[in-house]
């Protein structure tokens, strides 16, 4: 009951302004999270983890490194944003753990403006002579108003980035691809291929003693490997054992015999 209630005030606090979910841009649309099997999603509050805003790339790769997959990240300047936003923008995109990273920019001051409705009451004594007679009266008359109050406060504001993952399961290249620098085509001498960023450990890449820099230019019978073309290669040689690879690792040409899996593998 007590997890019950906390999912409820979370779902509740996510309906108020969070910017987290304002400022949220997803990778991956929803529609497709739930329908690939490749990703894992989460049921449960994810965790949070808090890193210097220097060390947030490197965190993001070694996360990745070890089968979690970046779905979105929210990024913005303001007050400092409550856990329970959030978690409650976590729980919305089924994230199990999310980056957080803060750093102070400036400190603003402004004026609270309060305005509370006032009234007056007079009373209201005399006498007065009619028809020979003297007598006394009293009475009160009210008036109506406002007053305003002006309270000077302070607010720290922060850049403030949150990146949100879902795990993955193994299968594919178990790698990320990116074109090579100039530097790395300098040294290969080739504008050709597709470099390995990163390696997902356990993974094919990782399991055939890939590293990273690597650049692949062939695959099986298709050359040259492009950003245009990677994905489909891969998907054609799934599930295929010896394939073979060629590719350039510090200048030097190479070739190498992978058994490539499937593109998911349930356990």
């Amino acid at each position: 009951m007590r997890k019950l209630l906390s999912l409820l005030t979370l779902t509740i606090l996510a309906a108020c302004m969070n910017p987290y979910q304002q400022f949220y841009e997803p990778l991956i649309q929803e529609s497709e999270l739930k329908t690939d099997a490749r990703y894992i999603l989460n049921d449960d509050l994810p965790s949070i983890e808090y890193v210097n805003p220097e060390s947030l790339a490197a965190r993001n790769k070694a996360l990745y490194e070890d089968g979690y997959y970046m779905v979105g990240y929210a990024s913005f300047n303001g007050s400092e944003a409550g856990e329970d936003l959030l978690l409650a923008q976590g729980k919305a995109v089924k994230a199990f753990k999310i980056l957080v990273s803060r750093s102070y920019t400036d400190t603003q001051t402004k004026v609270l403006q309060v305005t509370t409705p006032t009234t007056q009451t007079t009373y209201h004594t005399g006498s007065a002579y009619a028809g020979g007679a003297y007598g006394t009266y009293s009475g009160t008359s009210t008036t109506y108003g406002r007053t305003t109050t002006y309270t000077p406060y302070q607010v720290r504001r922060y850049d403030q980035d949150a990146v949100f993952w879902v795990k993955r399961r193994k299968g594919g290249s178990g790698a990320h691809f990116v074109e090579p620098s100039p530097e790395i085509k300098q040294q290969n001498q080739t504008n050709k291929g597709m470099m390995i960023d990163t390696i997902i450990k356990g993974g094919m890449a990782y399991n055939a003693d890939f590293v990273e820099k690597d650049v692949i230019i062939r695959i099986g019978s298709d050359y040259p490997i492009t950003s245009e073309n990677i994905t489909s290669v891969f998907t054609k040689y799934y599930g295929e054992n010896n394939v073979e690879f060629e590719f350039y690792r510090n200048g030097k040409p190479m070739t190498k015999t992978v058994d490539v899996p499937e593109r998911v593998i349930t356990e």
